[in-house]
C-alpha cells in the first residue's frame, strides 16, 4: 500500500491494483490570517467589495457596505451606514463587528468573535449566518422584527431583543447543547430548529 497526496494505491494478490481517493469529510474552519494587510481605502463612502479581499485592521465606515465577493476581515469593524448587504461570496469576520443599522444576508457570513446589530437582520432564502461566539440584535424593548428565511447556525449565544420571525424555509441549527438563541420580543416560528430550543423571555 502506498499513500500519495489524496490517493492510496493498494495491490492485493488476485485483486490487482486498486486506486482509492481519500475524501476529507471534516469541514474546514476558516482561520484569521495574521498576514492580511491593513485597509488603506476610504472609510467615508460606501465600501463595495467587488473583488476578493482580506484585511487585518480596526476601522469605522461611515456609510453602507456591499459585499459581492469573498471577503475576510480580522480585527474590529464598525459600520455606521444604514445597511450591510452580503450579496454573494463568503464574508469571514474574525474579531468584533458593530452595525448601527440593518444587515441583509443573501450569501454566507461566518462570525468568529462578537457582534452587535443595532437594527435588524434578514437572512434570505439562500443566506447563512454562522455565529461562533456571541451576537446581539437591538436593544431592550425594541419593536423591530428580524427574519430568518435561510439558515442560522449558532455555536455560542445569539440574543434578539426585538421580534423574530422564522418563516417556513427558515432553519436554526445549534452546534451543541451549550449554544443559545434568546428572544426578548415576540417569536413566530414556522421553520425548523435542530439540536436545541429557542428561549423566549416574556
Amino acid at each position: 500500500m502506498i499513500n500519495r497526496d489524496n490517493y492510496v494505491f493498494v495491490a492485493t494478490g488476485k485483486g490487482g491494483l486498486k486506486i482509492l481517493k481519500l475524501i476529507d469529510l471534516k469541514p474546514t474552519t476558516p482561520s484569521c490570517n495574521g498576514t492580511y494587510p491593513a485597509f488603506t481605502g476610504s472609510t467615508q463612502g460606501d465600501l463595495n467589495v467587488n473583488n476578493e479581499a482580506s484585511y487585518s485592521d480596526t476601522k469605522t465606515f461611515a456609510s453602507n457596505v456591499n459585499i459581492n465577493r469573498n471577503f475576510n476581515w480580522c480585527g474590529t469593524l464598525n459600520i455606521n451606514g444604514n445597511s450591510v448587504n452580503i450579496n454573494s461570496g463568503v464574508f469571514n469576520m474574525y474579531g468584533s463587528i458593530a452595525l448601527k443599522q440593518n444587515i441583509n444576508i443573501n450569501s454566507t457570513i461566518n462570525l468568529v468573535g462578537s457582534g452587535v446589530i443595532g437594527g435588524t437582520f434578514t437572512i434570505n432564502g439562500s443566506g447563512i449566518l454562522s455565529v461562533t461566539g456571541s451576537l446581539s440584535q437591538g436593544t431592550v424593548g425594541s419593536k423591530s422584527t428580524s427574519f430568518i428565511n435561510g439558515k442560522m447556525v449558532i455555536d455560542g449565544e445569539v440574543v434578539v431583543y426585538g421580534n423574530l420571525t422564522i418563516n417556513g424555509s427558515g432553519k436554526v441549527e445549534f452546534a451543541n447543547s451549550k449554544s443559545k438563541l434568546i428572544v426578548y420580543g415576540s417569536l413566530t416560528n414556522w421553520g425548523s430548529v435542530t439540536n436545541g430550543t429557542i428561549t423566549q423571555v416574556k
